[in-house]
């Protein structure tokens, strides 16, 4: 399926514009690496629905996107990220079966329940993807470190990403310690 045919499934045009402006990132990767951008119509699916490059299965990526940010992280390895932006009026108690008992303590006893379920939360939503699982998986199993994440008996490192005030971002994979941060401006990807 070509990605115009992927983002124009979304009801919602603001659905579609963050999901082309994701992929608008992943083109800007390949055109960088002399990739012909026409890759991005082979784009295929798991079984669980992650989407992969048929013709490059060497370059992971996986996109996230929250209000008006997209994100893309790209590796040779399998990776996840997730970018949420705060809500301060969330009701955490809808969320309490999602976490392990150990971890849902660690949220409602911190100074800042809230920034602490985002910071999880991200954490979760990475690990799940990076694994190509989705939310179905064996969730309440993840461990949380400080500086990995064990999930579906895999341990891949977690690194937290700087995006701006109220947002909470992290991914997840193997290898980070050589991770490259970009911002791209919309006029940048031209």
């Amino acid at each position: 399926r070509s990605i115009v045919e992927h983002c124009l499934k979304f009801h919602q045009i603001h659905d579609q514009q963050r999901r082309f402006l994701g992929y608008s990132l992943l083109r800007h990767y390949l055109i960088s690496q002399n990739i012909d951008e026409n890759e991005l119509n082979q784009i295929s699916y798991s079984k669980n629905k992650k989407p992969f490059l048929a013709n490059l299965p060497k370059i992971n990526f996986n996109l996230s996107y929250s209000n008006d940010i997209a994100i893309c992280a790209i590796s040779t390895q399998s990776v996840g990220v997730d970018i949420e932006k705060i809500n301060r009026s969330i009701n955490l108690d809808n969320y309490k079966t999602v976490f392990n008992e150990y971890t849902w303590n660690k949220i409602i006893s911190s100074p800042s329940p809230i920034d602490e379920f985002y910071i999880y939360w991200t954490q979760m939503e990475a690990a799940i993807k990076a694994d190509g699982m989705g939310i179905t998986g064996p969730i309440q199993q993840i461990n949380y470190g400080n500086s990995f994440i064990f999930f579906n008996g895999i341990e891949r490192e977690i690194v937290a990403i700087p995006i701006k005030e109220n947002y909470v971002s992290h991914i997840v994979g193997k290898n980070l310690k050589n991770l490259q941060v970009k911002e791209i401006k919309l006029f940048q990807m031209t």
